[in-house]
């Protein structure tokens, strides 16, 4: 993406773009991880390599949408979580990029059943 700034052109990766949608994704309570995948956002915001990818960019005729795949705790109220999750992706990226994003499509592909420890027995 080009923003122009007056001096020169400012180019943002989709990927990087991506980073900040999973980012703030993850910090939404009941977001488990990406797809049924353990993931965490300090380890998404330092860039570490096999992540699994949760976010997708899309951008045509200057629009920007979003696709995330994730998976929520399985005693969430999914609705409440993917609502969140929107708000937040769309505060997070044009709050730090400046980009528009038109569009935050969440996909729920898994449920994330927390294990009892020994103490709840």
């Amino acid at each position: 993406m080009d923003k122009k700034t007056g001096i020169r052109n400012i180019q943002i990766s989709d990927e990087v773009v991506a980073k900040i949608a999973s980012t703030a994704a993850l910090e939404v309570e009941g977001v488990s991880s990406a797809a049924g995948k353990a993931t965490s956002s300090i380890s998404e915001l330092l860039g570490v390599k096999n992540q699994p990818k949760m976010a997708k960019i899309s951008r045509e005729n200057g629009e920007t949408a979003v696709d995330l795949d994730i998976a929520v705790d399985a005693d969430a109220r999914i609705h409440e979580v993917a609502a969140e999750v929107q708000k937040r992706v769309k505060n997070a990226v044009e709050t730090m990029t400046g980009i528009e994003v038109i569009e935050i499509n969440v996909n729920v592909l898994g449920l994330a059943v927390k294990q009892k420890s020994e103490d709840e027995d």
